[in-house]
């Protein structure tokens, strides 16, 4: 996130967006997460600073705190369960708290496509060595996959902050639509695709199209 490392007056650190995406390692001495990091104690480093991550697994860091707003997207390859994976283990403190007796808000838990969930199950989003939270973290939150909508009630269970699934909500899928006849379809290597086809921005390619006759 930001870093204000003075004692400069009213520098507040706020706003920014912390992502971390797929099977991530963090290494170094000091492995902190933090939306907004200060020496000066009457700045603001927690509003609108964001911590998503997105089908992490494993995730391993020393410390995370300043962060308003929590997102998560579980991976395919999660294991729920009291025994199951953590999408983050903190080895020192996860604080979840900002100034004057504020919270982080959990926003959103999305579910990769192709990972059904039941009723019940749970999911440990942070495993902590030491949780700090208030009575206004976000204690329901929703999640979609697809066309299914996930309620979950979040629990704090010693030092670990977990998610259960207590509604389960399928919507209609959604048709595929048919295909429109065209007669400008795109050709590729002198082959019909029949297809758009969207090309890498440092592939070199000749799109010669097939007009209809008069």
């Amino acid at each position: 996130g930001g870093w204000c490392d003075s004692n400069i007056n009213a520098v507040d650190i706020t706003g920014n967006t912390v992502i971390i995406s797929g099977t991530t390692t963090i290494t170094g001495k000091d492995r902190a997460l933090e939306g907004g990091h200060k020496n000066y104690t009457g700045s603001d480093a927690f509003t609108g600073n964001t911590l998503v991550l997105d089908k992490t697994r494993h995730l391993e860091v020393d410390r995370v705190g300043n962060f308003e707003y929590l997102s998560f997207t579980l991976p395919g390859n999660f294991s729920v369960g009291s025994t199951g994976d953590a999408m983050i283990t903190v080895t020192g403190g996860a604080n979840l708290t900002g100034g004057n007796n504020r919270s982080s808000v959990i926003k959103a838990i999305d579910v990769e496509a192709g990972r059904s969930l039941l009723k019940g199950d749970e999911i440990m989003l942070i495993s902590a060595g030491a949780l700090t939270t208030n009575s206004g973290l976000t204690w329901k939150v929703t999640g979609r996959q697809d066309n299914t909508d996930y309620d979950f009630e979040i629990i704090r269970r010693d030092n670990e902050l977990i998610a259960r699934v207590v509604d389960i909500r399928v919507g209609p899928t959604q048709p595929t639509p048919s295909p429109t006849p065209d007669d400008d379809k795109p050709i590729v290597g002198g082959c019909d695709t029949g297809a758009s086809v969207i090309l890498p921005l440092f592939a070199a390619a000749t799109l010669l199209y097939r007009r209809k006759k008069m």
